[in-house]
């Protein structure tokens, strides 16, 4: 799974739908979060989960990634990955608990 924190300031397009997702850990109560479709297809998703993480917990993921930023990758169309100087993005693999 891919988890970005976005930056609240900066226009976007309009959701495509609004959706609600009900969650609760074992032994925990259930949180409901409202849920925005970005962009929903086979193969890619992005949806965006408001209060997901605490900005606390953001910032220690950016944290964590911004040693191991490279410039992004874009499909191949073979099941892999190329770069491509379209793609201006960075991205960092980091794991998360």
């Amino acid at each position: 799974e891919n988890y970005t924190c976005y930056d609240e300031e900066l226009p976007t397009s309009p959701s495509l739908d609004d959706r609600t997702w009900a969650h609760a850990d074992e032994g925990k109560e259930e949180k409901v979060y409202d849920v925005h479709v970005m962009h929903e297809r086979t193969s890619s998703r992005i949806h965006i989960i408001d209060n997901f993480i605490t900005r606390e917990e953001c910032d220690a993921m950016e944290a964590s990634a911004k040693p191991k930023l490279h410039q992004a990758t874009v499909a191949d169309g073979k099941g892999g990955a190329e770069l491509n100087d379209s793609r201006k993005a960075l991205q960092a693999g980091i794991k998360v608990p």
